[in-house]
């Protein structure tokens, strides 16, 4: 699974779920890719989205920052998709 997240300097809710998110790395050894929306390919009309990906397709598209838990809890259910 690969995660992207989209966000910005400016915004302190983004620098916020970038500590958690930088937890999270630690905690579970996966690749989370921070971008600016900018240079994304989707229309972004939130910051953060956080965009979970299996190869090409997307299984999760969220606007807003999340929990730890809720993300970890997210992570766990879209895993049982695959």
């Amino acid at each position: 699974m690969e995660i992207l997240v989209v966000l910005s300097e400016w915004c302190p809710a983004c620098l916020e779920y970038k500590v958690i998110l930088n937890q999270i790395v630690t905690e579970l050894n996966v690749n989370i890719i921070f971008k600016y929306p900018q240079n994304v390919p989707f229309p972004i009309k939130a910051i953060p989205t956080t965009i979970f990906f299996n190869k090409d397709k997307v299984l999760g598209f969220y606007e807003g920052s999340l929990s730890k838990y809720k993300f970890l809890n997210l992570i766990n259910s879209l895993k049982k998709k695959m």
